[in-house]
């Protein structure tokens, strides 16, 4: 049901455990979400823009492929990458924005979130329930 997208699949295991547990507060189980990656090479340092444009057609297969009922982008790579580099994450945030057929919202990163504190943790786990609230009211309407 909810596509999430993150920057790359390099994940420590703090911010692996903090994205769970929000999506339990959410209300989420695994048959509902799919996480995947704008960038699929684990490297750790900065992604060139090379590195991005090669990768983002596969993003965009895998959008069409699953065809979610909403998308979460998790960080700003990820809505830039959907809606190009003007895009102010804290202007987008918590909202539901079109990007042709998919709805998506646009937040915080969980990697962000535990070095940013407990403010932007709070607006992530708000965004993951305006998440699921928006799939569940989705479902009832079919």
């Amino acid at each position: 049901d909810v596509l999430f997208v993150i920057d790359s699949p390099n994940m420590q295991q703090e911010v692996v455990s903090l994205f769970l547990k929000f999506l339990k507060d959410a209300g989420f189980d695994s048959t509902k979400v799919c996480l995947t990656y704008v960038n699929r090479c684990p490297v750790k340092r900065k992604f060139t823009n090379q590195e991005i444009f090669n990768c983002s057609p596969y993003l965009h297969t895998e959008i069409q492929l699953l065809n979610p009922k909403l998308i979460v982008t998790l960080g700003s790579l990820p809505a830039y990458t959907l809606f190009g580099s003007e895009i102010k994450i804290k202007e987008y945030r918590g909202n539901i924005n079109w990007l042709g057929y998919w709805p998506i919202i646009t937040t915080y990163s969980p990697a962000y979130a535990l070095k940013a504190g407990q403010s932007v943790s709070d607006h992530l786990l708000s965004d993951i329930k305006t998440a699921h609230t928006f799939v569940n009211k989705e479902e009832k309407i079919s």
